[in-house]
C-alpha cells in the first residue's frame, strides 16, 4: 500500500538521510500501552486483596476448626473417611463464596452510578467473555485453594485426641499468614498515601494560568452574526469583568504548526498552535507577557504572534538571534508573523499529560473572528468569561442562559475552566478512589485476621496467662510479653511492604514530570501507623483475657 499510493523514493530524495514508512498498529494496543504502568499496579492492588483476603479466610477457618475437632472424630466413628470430611468442608467453602459473590454483584449493583463515573464506561459492558471466563476459573481457583487446606487439616485429626479435647500445639502457621496480611496492608496503605499525595500535588500545581472565576462556551451553534450581540450582552452584566475570544484552551490542548528556517527551507521545531485570540484572551488567563508587549488594538497587527519562552529560546539557538521581539518568523498555516512579546512557558492540557512543546499565539481583533465566521459558517472558536470575584456562586446557569438567547435550540454548553481543569486529572482520581477502596477492604481484613488470631491465642495460652498472674505479673509485664512476639514478627512484614510500595511507586511516579518525593518520613510514619495499629488490636484483646479471673482459667484445665 505504501508504494501504491505514494512515490516513497521521490519523498526520501527531499528529505536526504532519512527514510521514510508507515507502521500500522491496532488501536487497543495503543491505548494498552498508555495505560501499561497503572494496569500492573491496578492488577498487583487486586492480587494482593485478593491474596490477603484468601490468607485471612484460611487462617479464621483453620482457627475454627480446631473447635469442631471433636465434631470430625464423630464423622470418623461413624464411617466417614477423610474424602468426606474434606467435601464437607468444601461443600461450605461453595456456600460461603456464593453468599459473598451475590453479596459482591448487590453492592456493585448499589454503586453503578458511581462506579461507572470512574471507570469511563458502563458495567454492562464487563459483561463479555473476556472478563467472565477468567473471574469464574479464578472463583473456582479460590474455592479450591481454601477449601483444600482445612479440609486436609480437619481430616487429619485423630479421633482419641479429638476426644481428649484437642488443642494445637503451635501457631507458627498462624504468624505465618498474619505476616502476609501485615505486608499487604503496609504495601497498599503505603501507596494510598503516595497516590494520595502524588494527586493532590497535581491539583494544586501552578499551571501558569488562572482558572478562578473563568467560564468559557463555543460559539458553535450560535447564528452567524449574533456574536457581537453576545459579547454585548455578556459585557453589559455587573457579575463580568471581562470577555474574550480565542481559538483553542491549555487544558484541550493544542495542533501543531513548523517554525521554519528564514530562508524557509528548513523546518526547525513544531509548536504547539493555539491559532487565534483577542486582546483580552491572555489577561483573563493571567498569562503576562515577560518580554515586548501584549496584544492590544495599539500595538499589534493582524496575524502578529506571541511565542513562549521555550519557543524563543529554540529560534535564538537555531538562528542566532540575540532578541526575537520584531523578528520575522515563517509558521505553516500562517506564513510571516512579528513577534511581538514572549511569555513564560505554562502547562498545556495536564500535568499528568503535559505537551512539552512551545506554544504561540497569533493576534485577532474581535471583529475579524466574526467576519472570518460570516464566510466560513463552520469556523468555530471560545468565548471567555471572567467573573468578579465577589460574583454569586450561581453565575454558570447565569451565564449559559444569555448563551441559549443567542442559540437557536437552546442547546449552549458553559463550563468552569477550574471545575475542568479538575476534571482533566479524572484518570488520576479514579486510580486514586480505587486505591482507597482496596486500602479499606485489606485494612478490615488485616483487623479481622489480627483479632482472630488474638482472640484464638488469648483462648490458647489462657493457663500460661493464669500462671503468670498468679505468680505477681502485672498486665503491663503480660501485654509487654504477647505484643514483642507479635510485633517481631510485624516489623519485618511491615518492612516488605514498605520495600514493595517503594519500588512500585517509583515505576508510578515515571509517568509524570511533576513528582512528589518521596521521602523516607513518609514511609516511616506509615510503618509507624500499621505498628501502632496492629498494637492496639492486641492490647484491646489480650487486655479482656488477662483481666480474668486465673481460677476461672485453671478450673477449664
Amino acid at each position: 500500500m505504501q508504494e501504491k499510493y505514494q512515490d516513497i523514493e521521490k519523498v526520501e530524495q527531499q528529505l536526504p538521510g532519512m527514510m521514510f514508512q508507515y507502521s500500522l498498529e491496532p488501536v487497543t494496543t495503543i491505548h494498552a500501552k498508555s495505560v501499561k504502568d497503572m494496569i500492573i499496579i491496578l492488577t498487583t492492588i487486586a492480587f494482593a486483596v485478593l491474596f490477603v483476603s484468601v490468607m485471612n479466610y484460611i487462617l479464621l477457618t483453620m482457627s475454627t476448626l480446631i473447635k469442631r475437632a471433636k465434631s470430625a472424630a464423630i464423622h470418623k466413628t461413624c464411617g466417614a473417611g477423610a474424602k468426606n470430611l474434606q467435601q464437607l468442608i468444601f461443600s461450605e467453602t461453595a456456600v460461603l463464596f456464593s453468599i459473598a459473590i451475590l453479596a459482591a454483584l448487590f453492592i456493585i449493583w448499589a454503586i453503578r452510578p458511581l462506579a461507572e463515573v470512574q471507570l469511563g464506561h458502563k458495567l454492562i459492558s464487563v459483561l463479555n467473555p473476556y472478563v467472565i471466563w477468567p473471574l469464574a476459573v479464578l472463583l473456582l481457583a479460590l474455592i479450591a485453594l481454601t477449601a483444600y487446606f482445612p479440609g486436609r487439616f480437619y481430616a487429619r485429626v485423630p479421633v482419641a485426641t479429638a476426644f481428649r479435647n484437642y488443642r494445637q500445639k503451635k501457631n507458627t502457621w498462624k504468624l505465618v499468614l498474619l505476616s502476609v496480611q501485615f505486608i499487604g496492608a503496609s504495601f497498599i496503605i503505603t501507596m494510598l498515601v503516595i497516590v494520595s499525595l502524588q494527586y493532590n500535588r497535581m491539583i494544586h500545581a501552578d499551571h501558569g494560568y488562572q482558572t478562578k472565576d473563568i467560564y468559557y462556551g463555543s460559539v458553535s451553534g450560535i447564528k452567524t452574526g449574533k456574536t457581537v450581540a453576545l459579547l454585548n450582552e455578556l459585557r453589559a452584566q455587573p457579575e463580568i469583568e471581562m470577555v474574550a475570544l480565542g481559538s483553542e484552551l491549555p487544558i484541550k490542548g493544542a495542533s501543531g504548526n513548523n517554525v521554519l528556517s528564514p530562508d524557509g527551507e528548513k523546518e526547525l521545531f513544531n509548536l504547539a498552535d493555539f491559532y487565534y485570540v483577542d486582546e483580552n484572551y491572555l489577561k483573563i488567563l493571567g498569562i503576562l507577557v515577560s518580554e515586548g508587549q501584549d496584544f492590544s488594538p495599539e500595538h499589534a497587527a493582524f496575524n502578529d504572534v506571541l511565542i513562549s519562552k521555550k519557543g524563543a529560546d529554540k529560534l535564538k539557538l537555531f538562528n542566532g538571534w540575540n532578541d526575537v521581539i520584531g523578528e520575522q518568523v515563517d509558521i505553516t498555516e500562517h506564513g510571516t508573523s512579528t513577534i511581538r512579546g514572549v511569555f513564560p512557558d505554562f502547562i498545556i492540557e495536564n500535568v499528568a499529560h503535559p505537551d512539552a512543546r512551545p506554544a504561540a499565539f497569533h493576534y485577532y481583533p474581535d471583529q475579524k473572528f466574526e467576519a472570518i465566521r460570516e464566510k466560513h459558517p463552520s469556523f468555530s472558536f471560545y468565548v471567555l468569561i471572567k467573573t468578579h470575584e465577589l460574583a454569586e456562586a450561581g453565575m454558570l446557569p447565569k451565564i449559559t442562559t444569555i448563551f441559549n438567547q443567542f442559540s437557536p435550540f437552546q442547546d449552549a454548553e458553559v463550563k468552569n475552566l477550574e471545575l475542568e481543569q479538575q476534571l482533566s486529572y479524572q484518570s488520576e482520581n479514579s486510580f486514586r478512589n480505587a486505591m482507597m477502596a482496596g486500602s479499606m477492604v485489606v485494612l478490615l481484613l488485616t483487623v479481622m485476621g489480627l483479632l482472630g488470631y488474638t482472640s484464638n491465642e488469648a483462648a490458647r495460652r489462657r493457663k500460661e496467662l493464669a500462671i503468670r498472674k498468679i505468680n505477681g505479673a502485672t498486665l503491663s509485664d503480660i501485654l509487654r510479653s504477647f505484643i514483642s512476639d507479635l510485633e517481631s514478627v510485624a516489623i519485618p512484614a511491615v518492612l516488605l511492604g514498605l520495600i514493595g510500595a517503594w519500588f512500585t511507586a517509583g515505576r508510578w511516579m515515571q509517568n509524570f514530570v511533576l513528582k512528589e518525593p518521596l521521602h523516607w518520613t513518609l514511609f516511616v510514619l506509615c510503618s509507624l501507623f500499621i505498628l501502632v495499629l496492629i498494637a492496639l488490636i492486641a492490647v484491646l484483646n489480650y487486655t479482656r483475657t488477662a483481666n480474668k479471673n486465673p481460677v476461672e482459667a485453671l478450673r477449664h484445665e
